[in-house]
């Protein structure tokens, strides 16, 4: 730093470290007392014992967060809630004349030393990890059984795990966030008894119904009996499903992720359960912080000191370093999966592909039906060759809006598409032996033999 006088590097270190008392030496062994500056001169600073200023400091911080703690349960447990939904929190943090936290632990070193070298301002803080009490989303609910059901199908015609996107939007009722899910989104993937890759990037094509998050399976076979990782490992989240979950939110460009698994109680039924990631994960993974190892119950700590609280004993709260691993409960926020009243879509019939041929297989020359858009992955085949259109069609869905749908069948884009698709149709010929209508493709009726 940049001082003056001693007086003047006094002051600054008062102000930086908010130190009171403490002493100056020129080595780290403490062997030769500071006192006076030079130019480019090492400065090693070292805080008396006596030195309660700090200490005061932390302590009435700590009483700040222990009576906003208090005021969240107070104020939430009228409904038995673990969580404050985020909308209370921020009210609660104005009422107490606070700000949200920013967690940032990526260090970035200062030009005024050389690289060896820290000081007060690029010097690595202590990390005190700290539970989150809000969450994003307090609700997830799917407007349809059905999606879910085939999701699950899926899997058990497979035996190999998988993925899907959940769209949909928010609604805020009874001053809490709901995540509505209408649709899950099969996005491309390679499927494996272990495991699922993705695309390294997805293109989503829809304004008006948004990406909430993700679902995914947790089901394994083992000697023929079905199991979970979770309840093999006795944990509630693995490490995996957490940078996971992070990879995720980073791919989409969303903080606010649910990340629904489907997976098993103890009694080896198929439930859904809910899981975000705290604020803090985010930054200490962003800063490379934090490791996996062979034990997924617990993050490997990557040379940092970080704190963390439990209960001794005597139930009183003590902290202790997180060295070498890195409990997860800190990083997680869970809410109840249930299922909403109303469906958007009436219909969830998938296409094998996305293609031409089964889109006017599945239109059947039916194009002006209404009904026949009202399906999410119909809309989503739509939008891979004309986005514009898909768009619109999916907004006509939101708003049952038959008028609209109409005006929007006379236009000149619409009637091109459909030209485009019905020129895929598979009009297949009649046997004029035995009277069988045979696909297109066949030069031979698949009843007599007869030819084409």
């Amino acid at each position: 730093m940049n001082v003056e006088s001693m007086e003047d590097l006094k002051d600054k270190i008062r102000e930086e470290l908010n130190f009171d008392k403490f002493d100056l030496y020129a080595d780290a062994d403490k062997e030769t007392v500071l006192d006076k500056c030079t130019e480019n001169c090492r400065v090693f600073v070292f805080q008396r014992e006596e030195d309660t200023k700090v200490k005061k400091k932390r302590k009435d911080e700590e009483k700040k967060d222990d009576k906003l703690d208090s005021l969240n349960i107070e104020k939430d447990d009228k409904n038995n809630n673990k969580y404050l939904s985020y909308k209370l929190y921020k009210e609660l943090l104005k009422e107490s004349n606070r700000e949200e936290p920013e967690y940032n632990y990526i260090v970035k070193r200062c030009s005024e030393h050389s690289r060896n070298e820290m000081c007060t301002r690029c010097m690595e803080r202590t990390i005190t990890l700290v539970p989150q009490v809000y969450r994003h989303v307090d609700y997830v609910e799917f407007d349809n059984k059905e999606v879910v059901e085939e999701f699950i199908e899926s899997w058990k015609n497979s035996k190999r795990q998988r993925i899907g996107l959940l769209v949909g939007k928010k609604i805020e009722k009874d001053k809490k966030i709901r995540g509505i899910v209408s649709a899950i989104w099969k996005i491309e993937q390679e499927n494996y008894p272990d495991g699922v890759h993705i695309p390294k990037s997805i293109e989503y094509p829809f304004k008006d119904l948004e990406i909430l998050g993700l679902i995914y399976t947790d089901l394994h076979y083992k000697e023929n009996n079905l199991f979970s990782y979770k309840i093999e490992q006795d944990c509630l989240i693995s490490s995996f499903e957490l940078i996971f979950f992070y990879k995720m939110s980073k791919l989409i460009k969303k903080d606010d992720l649910i990340n629904v698994c489907v997976t098993l109680d103890e009694e080896s039924n198929i439930i859904l359960k809910n899981y975000m990631i705290s604020k803090q994960l985010v930054a200490l993974l962003d800063a490379d912080i934090l490791k996996l190892c062979s034990d997924q119950t617990v993050f490997l700590n990557n040379d940092r000191e970080i704190l963390y609280m439990y209960k001794n004993e005597y139930n009183y709260d003590e902290s202790i370093k997180a060295s070498p691993f890195v409990p997860l409960e800190y990083f997680i926020v869970t809410s109840e999966v249930g299922f909403y009243q109303k469906s958007l879509f009436k219909s969830n019939l998938s296409l094998s592909v996305n293609t031409l041929r089964k889109l006017a297989d599945y239109f059947n020359g039916e194009y002006v039906s209404f009904d026949k858009y009202s399906n999410f992955n119909v809309l989503l085949a739509i939008s891979k060759y004309n986005k514009d259109l898909g768009n619109k069609l999916l907004k006509s869905v939101i708003k049952n809006n038959i008028e609209d749908f109409t005006k929007l069948t006379e236009t000149t884009k619409f009637n091109e598409f459909i030209i485009q698709v019905d020129d895929e149709r598979d009009m297949g010929w009649i046997c004029n032996a035995c009277t069988f209508k045979n696909t297109s493709g066949n030069l031979k009726c698949n009843v007599c033999g007869g030819s084409k």
